[in-house]
C-alpha cells in the first residue's frame, strides 16, 4: 500500500480542476491500493481559500465533499473551530505570534 498526504494546495487543485487536478484523479482511482491523508489545518485552509474566493455556501460544499473523498482526516482540532477561523479570517488579518517560553 501506498501513502499520500496531501496538502491544500494539491486539493484547491483538484477542487478548481486546475492543470494537475488529473493528478490526484488518477491517484483517487488507485484506491484500495493507495491511502491518504490530510491534516485538518490543512482542510482549514481549503475551507478558508473556499469561502475567500467562493463565499460560504461553496465553502461549506467542499467541506462535505472532502469528507466523501477516499481521505483519512488527522482530527486533532475539531471540525467547527476550522470553520470559525475561516469565516474570522476573511474579516480581520491574522498577524503571526511567535510565543517563548514561560508565555
Amino acid at each position: 500500500m501506498t501513502n499520500y498526504v496531501l496538502d491544500a494546495c494539491a486539493l484547491i487543485t483538484y477542487f478548481r480542476d486546475e492543470p494537475g487536478a488529473e493528478l490526484l484523479e488518477n491517484l483517487f482511482a488507485q484506491v484500495p491500493e493507495a491511502k491518504f491523508w490530510l491534516h485538518a489545518i490543512n482542510l482549514g485552509e481549503i475551507y478558508y481559500d473556499t469561502l475567500r474566493t467562493s463565499g460560504r455556501e461553496i465553502a461549506d460544499q467542499i467541506f462535505v465533499d472532502i469528507g466523501a473523498l477516499p481521505i483519512s482526516i488527522v482530527w486533532d482540532i475539531e471540525p467547527q473551530f476550522l470553520q470559525v477561523v475561516g469565516r474570522f479570517k476573511i474579516g480581520h488579518r491574522m498577524m503571526p505570534t511567535i510565543l517563548t517560553a514561560g508565555v
